[in-house]
């Protein structure tokens, strides 16, 4: 199992817009994505920053170009980095 791991930033006013673009348009439009295992959005509120961590079966599924938050005004995406991952509970 892979995940791509992704940073946005955005202005603090607009970080509950982009809360609800994650859970009502980007995480249902990646569970039509083939080898997509979940995903998860966690936020610093403080930083108005969002951690995307997207589970993929394999390195290729993780490489692959996906829909994603990027070209939203006010909002500044780190490139996707893939990581292994080695343990779950």
């Amino acid at each position: 199992m892979y995940a791509q791991v992704i940073e946005a930033s955005v202005e603090s006013h607009r970080l509950q817009g982009l809360e609800r673009l994650v859970r009502s348009v980007l995480f249902p439009a990646l569970r039509e994505e083939p080898g997509f295992c979940g995903a998860m959005s966690l936020v610093d509120r403080d930083r108005a920053a969002t951690l995307l961590v997207l589970l993929w079966e394999t390195e290729e599924d993780a490489a692959c170009l996906r829909p994603c938050v990027a070209g939203l005004p006010g909002v500044t995406v780190s490139p996707p980095v893939v990581w292994e991952v080695n343990a779950r509970g």
